[in-house]
Parts: C-alpha cells; structure tokens; sequence
C-alpha cells in the first residue's frame, strides 16, 4: 500500500513538471546509469565530470537526480575549474624585460665613464634621443657600479689641501 502510494506521488510530481526537468533528469539518471555499466569498479571520467558542472548550472533541480556522488563533490569539481581557470588567467605573458642590445649597453657604459659625474636620470636623458625604448631603471642597472661619486671626490679634495 505504501509502495502504491509513493509511485502514486511520483507519478503526481512528474505529470505536474515540466517537460524540461523531465528530460533532463532522465539524461541525469542514463548518464549515472552508463557509469555503473562500465567494466571493472565504476570510476568517473573527466567527460562524466563535466557532465555534472554543466548540468548542476543548468538545471536548478539537479541534487535531486544524484545517486552515485555527492553534490559536494560536484561543487568541488567547479570550485576547482574556477581556480584552474583563473590561474591559467593570470600566469605571466612574457617573461622580464625586454633585452638591450649589445650597442646600446656599450654605449652607457661609455657615457658613464666619460662623464663620471652623470647618474642615471641624465644618461637616459640623452639615451632618449637615441633610443626610446629604454628606461632609467635599465640604465642604472647596465651602468658601471665603479665611478666616483662627486661628494667623495669634494671631500678627498679637501682633506688633501690640508
């Protein structure tokens, strides 16, 4: 009798649903049904996967229809798509800077020892006119690291006039 009634309630629940939801749990439950017919212990594929993320946003009823996970689980697979995704969004076009010619090196390290006293700022000043493509960031990385600072030299100036 109660067996009678409960497929009496699904067939209510069904009659009153709409096509879509039918059909769409149908292929839910084929679907599952495919995982269990296959050889050996029934495991999900990556296809079976993302069967259950595509229709978990399609269909608002699709708890209903899972028997063989648990929606957690589904949740869990979209939780890692999403960050799959977007860290695949955000990794690094291109690595560094762009590279400095030979030329271009050779000459900031002529103009820094010709002019001792030029730092950084002033060497690119002039590289500018040159070349534009390069920043004072980049010349006062290639710049020799051995100059003599103007403060210094002032200040061995005068302690040798003493």
């Amino acid at each position: 009798m109660i067996e009678t009634l409960r497929w009496l309630g699904i067939l209510t629940i069904t009659a009153f649903r709409d096509q879509r939801d039918l059909a769409l749990e149908n292929l839910a439950l084929r679907q599952q049904l495919g995982v269990l017919k296959r050889k050996g212990v029934p495991r999900l594929q990556r296809k079976d996967r993302m069967f259950w993320v595509v229709l978990s946003r399609i269909w608002p009823l699709w708890r209903k229809a899972l028997h063989l996970i648990k929606a957690d689980t589904v949740v869990g697979w979209q939780r890692k798509g999403f960050r799959i995704y977007w860290a695949r969004i955000s990794q690094q076009k291109s690595a560094g800077r762009c590279p400095v010619s030979s030329e271009v090196r050779a000459l900031i390290k002529r103009m820094a020892t010709a002019n001792p006293y030029w730092g950084a700022p002033r060497i690119q000043g002039e590289q500018l006119i040159l070349s534009p493509e390069i920043s004072e960031r980049s010349v006062s990385l290639l710049r020799p690291r051995d100059r003599v600072s103007p403060l210094s030299s002032w200040a061995l100036a005068a302690l040798m006039k003493r």
